[in-house]
């Protein structure tokens, strides 16, 4: 279990998060997880509705990520959550490895329950805060509707789980072809359907109001646009103001 240091929240959060990595510098600790983040953004479209809605938004919402490198729910999540922050400068994305994501996150959450919670919760972890950087709500690590996809690939594949532990150079090959597996079969899981369920997941964690809310959903209808067609989506998003150009130059 991980161990949460708990403090006093202070007005120091401000610092604290200025000083957490942005996507760009997150990408550039790993060039390997850094190319195949990039291949799957240029997977990832978002309903336009979608994008009005987070390029509409008018107060300022800080992003946590915390994202482990070794995590197909990362591969899969990560670029959706940088999109989104791609949409509006007042998004504000942060993302952090396991530990380093822990650790500030005990430094700057002033919920209890939350803070409680915390060493339990899988990752990648969302967590989102106001404009004060006060704590307002959290999301991980994949939707839900993707649980029944990874309950069937772990019940084909029994060994899985067992080569987590396992040391031995055997146990460590076997683990890591297994994990490129499923992280290839996530990425098609996501691009069948749940990167919009995904985005509409994220998006629900916004602040916003209902009557425009409903006014994106009714354009949303009327576009008559489901994932993984075209029509209706548009490219946008990038590691820290333009993923479009990112995604080319990979």
């Amino acid at each position: 279990m991980r161990e949460v240091q708990h403090v006093n929240w202070v007005n120091n959060a401000y610092l604290l998060f200025a000083a957490a990595p942005v996507y760009a510098e997150y990408l550039a600790q790993d060039e390997a997880l850094a190319r195949l983040l990039r291949a799957r953004m240029a997977e990832i479209r978002v309903p336009l509705a979608d994008q009005a809605f987070f390029a509409g938004l008018t107060e300022p919402v800080y992003v946590v990520a915390v994202a482990p490198n070794d995590s197909p729910s990362t591969v899969a999540v990560l670029p959706i959550v940088a999109r989104v922050a791609a949409m509006n400068p007042l998004i504000d994305l942060r993302v952090l490895q396991e530990d380093e994501g822990i650790e500030l996150l005990g430094k700057i959450v002033d919920d209890e329950d939350f803070l409680d919670s915390l060493p339990e919760m899988d990752l990648p972890l969302v967590v989102l805060f106001d404009r004060d950087r006060q704590y307002l709500t959290h999301w991980g690590p994949h939707p839900q509707t993707l649980d029944p996809y990874l309950d069937d690939w772990l019940n084909r594949h029994p060994d899985f789980e067992a080569l987590v532990d396992d040391e031995s150079a055997e146990g460590q090959t076997a683990y890591v072809e297994l994990l490129e597996q499923l992280t290839h079969e996530v990425r098609l899981w996501f691009n069948s359907g749940l990167n919009h369920v995904c985005v509409a997941e994220l998006r629900a964690l916004f602040p916003s109001s209902t009557e425009d809310d409903a006014e994106d959903e009714d354009a949303g209808d009327e576009s008559g646009d489901e994932p993984g067609d075209d029509e209706g989506y548009n490219d946008n998003g990038d590691e820290n103001g333009d993923a479009g150009d990112e995604v080319e130059r990979a």
